[in-house]
């Protein structure tokens, strides 16, 4: 059973990508599906041998976890993965150095994001 915080955010997920998101399109090789997700920026702290910078993710993408399914199979987002947004623009999932290319939003893991560079229009 979920709980009264879990199907709050599910709630939040259905109605924030009208408001602040739109419909993305999430291919691996052949296989894909359309998503509701909202949209957003990482910083992350990039450390070298020489330096620590900031450097930020072109585009996070932000969708409930359950929507990802490709070739009918729950799916976890992968680097290379393409983003696809209806209003315009062409993401592969990437994040700098050696960060996750994907978090949870909440502790539960019912909401996702998804870190993605800009490749095409």
């Amino acid at each position: 059973m979920s709980t009264l915080t879990e199907r709050g955010l599910v709630l939040a997920a259905r109605a924030l990508p009208a408001a602040a998101g739109g419909l993305i399109t999430y291919a691996r090789g052949a296989a894909s599906c359309q998503i509701a997700a909202t949209f957003g920026r990482t910083a992350f702290e990039v450390a070298t041998a020489s330096e620590v910078r900031i450097e930020h993710s072109d585009r996070d993408f932000n969708f409930p976890a359950a929507a990802l399914v490709l070739d009918d199979v729950q799916s976890e987002p992968e680097k290379g993965d393409r983003i696809t947004a209806a209003a315009g623009g062409v993401y592969e999932v990437l994040a700098p150095g050696r960060e996750p290319v994907w978090e949870p939003c909440d502790p539960a893991g019912t909401l996702i994001r998804v870190h993605a560079k800009k490749v095409g229009n």
